[in-house]
C-alpha cells in the first residue's frame, strides 16, 4: 500500500526502536517532506520488552501555551496536495528520496554492522530489517558466529537506499536477505544490483 502511495516505510526491530522511532519517523518526514509509514508486526504488537526512557518534556505547543494559526501564512504548495500541485510534488520525489536516505543514515536507521576477520574468505553478508534482524542475530549467536559477518540493518525498508546497498554488496561474494514472510526487501535488492550490473557498475565480482 505504501509503495503504491510512494510513501517511505520505517520498520523497527525491537521494543526500544518501536518506542524511539516514532520520534525518528517525524524527523525523517520533516527532513524529506514525505509522509512516512510506520510498520508494526503482529509479534511486536503482541510482545513486550524493557526500554530505556528519556525525561518527559512538554511539547512547545500545549494547552498551557496556545497559538493561533494564521491561515494566510499556510504554504498551499506544500500543505494542500490537490491537482495541479500533486504532479509538481511527484516531480521532486527523487530529490526528496535522496534527503530521506541521507537522513536515515545520519540518524542510524540504516546502518552497516561490520564483520570479523573470519569472513575474509567467505565474503558473505546479510541484509535484514525489523524483527528478522533480531532472529538473525540470535541465530548467529547460537552458532557462535555473531559479529563475524557484515550486516546491513535497514530501518527504511521502502524505498531502499541504492547507494547503500551497492556499497555494502560491492566487496561480497554472496548476500543473503533475511526477512519475514515475503520477499519485500529481496525484490528491491535484486532490482538495485541488476540495474547496477546493466549499467556496468556492479564492481569486480558483478555486485
Amino acid at each position: 500500500l505504501c509503495k503504491h502511495l510512494m510513501m517511505p516505510v520505517l520498520e523497527p526491530s525491537d521494543p526500544q526502536e518501536l518506542k524511539d522511532w516514532i520520534d525518528l519517523a517525524f524527523r525523517l518526514s520533516r527532513e524529506s517532506e514525505l509522509y512516512v509509514g510506520f510498520l508494526v508486526t503482529t509479534n511486536q504488537a503482541d510482545g513486550g520488552g524493557t526500554v530505556q526512557l528519556r525525561p518527559n518534556h512538554d511539547p512547545e505547543v500545549n494547552t498551557g501555551r496556545r497559538i493561533e494559526i494564521d491561515t494566510a501564512r499556510i504554504d498551499f504548495e506544500k500543505s494542500v496536495l490537490l491537482p495541479p500541485r500533486t504532479w509538481r510534488k511527484e516531480q521532486a520525489l527523487p530529490e526528496r528520496y535522496a534527503r530521506l536516505w541521507a537522513s536515515a543514515r545520519r540518524h542510524g536507521a540504516n546502518r552497516v554492522l561490520p564483520g570479523g576477520e573470519a569472513n575474509a574468505e567467505a565474503r558473505l553478508g546479510f541484509i535484514t530489517s525489523a524483527a528478522a534482524y533480531c532472529y538473525l542475530r540470535h541465530a548467529l549467536a547460537e552458532l557462535g558466529l555473531d559479529g563475524q559477518f557484515p550486516i546491513l540493518k535497514v530501518g527504511v525498508t521502502y524505498p531502499l537506499d541504492p547507494a547503500l546497498v551497492m556499497d555494502f554488496a560491492g566487496g561480497l561474494r554472496d548476500v543473503v536477505v533475511v526477512e519475514e514472510r515475503r520477499g519485500f526487501l529481496e525484490e528491491q535488492v535484486v532490482a538495485i544490483v541488476t540495474g547496477a550490473q546493466q549499467a556496468g557498475s556492479g564492481g569486480q565480482d558483478g555486485g
